[in-house]
């Protein structure tokens, strides 16, 4: 069984570290997660690997690129709501969703 990739994104790096070790640590075995603390470093290892589940916080949102994926998402998600375990799942840590 494959894990399940977790990237979370928090503008607040010390938070984003403690999260990701905390899931990695408590789910050892079925999750692996990544933590970014800018949406440049996201972006760059997005383009190379994709998580199964984005947690963001509102300064990732704030982030044009990262605003345009996640559109990008949201319509995929629409033409396909029947595959939806297929695809990267976005979660927002806070702030509104778009």
């Amino acid at each position: 069984m494959s894990k399940i990739i977790i990237a979370v994104c928090d503008t607040d790096g010390v938070y984003a570290e403690r999260l990701g070790e905390w899931i990695s640590l408590e789910h050892r075995g079925e999750l692996q997660a990544m933590s970014f603390c800018s949406p440049e470093c996201f972006l760059e290892n997005f383009s190379i690997h994709r998580p199964d589940i984005i947690l963001l916080d509102q300064g990732f949102l704030e982030h044009v690129r990262v605003r345009e994926l996640l559109k990008q998402q949201k319509a995929r998600d629409e033409r396909k709501k029947e595959s939806w375990q297929e695809d990267t799942m976005w979660l927002y840590l806070h702030g509104e969703e778009l």
